[in-house]
């Protein structure tokens, strides 16, 4: 999974964090929504903001809920799990992870991680290249003397 991906599917879930509710109870919103929309689902995000896809939408979604930051609810009993667009609450720890910003710390953590892999692979190449440089240059100045 590259690094871009990551930080795009965070990016989408700290989006999707900002327009859903904190849902104490695990029920209905009450109604002070902004945007009109009293449930969310993976398909409602995807009409409302159309700027991402909507399997970007559920690889978010599933994100969030792995970290617990929103809950996932079934509209229907009868219709398999896989089949339907569960509802999304955003859940108190979601709400304390959109305050701190958790999903741009992450993404700025993952970066660093990124220069450090690059910086790690680098660094001794170049040192070696320039320690070969500097001992030919040492061998040439041996063999033939400044004058």
């Amino acid at each position: 999974m590259s690094y871009r991906y990551r930080a795009r599917k965070r990016d989408i879930a700290a989006f999707i964090l900002s327009k859903i509710f904190v849902d104490d109870v695990f029920g209905p919103n009450d109604g002070s929504s902004d945007s009109g929309i009293d449930i969310w689902t993976v398909s409602t995000l995807a009409e409302k903001f159309p700027r991402y896809s909507i399997e970007e939408y559920s690889s978010a979604v599933a994100l969030l809920a792995s970290k617990e930051h929103v809950s996932l609810f079934d509209m229907e009993e009868d219709v398999p799990s896989d089949l339907q667009d569960p509802r999304l609450y955003r859940t108190p720890k979601g709400t304390e992870a959109l305050l701190e910003g958790f999903y741009a710390l992450e993404n700025r953590k993952d970066r660093l991680e990124q220069r450090e892999l690059y910086y790690r692979k680098w660094v001794p190449v170049v040192t070696i290249v320039l320690s070969a440089l500097a001992f030919i240059i040492s061998v040439l100045n041996r063999i033939f003397p400044p004058k």
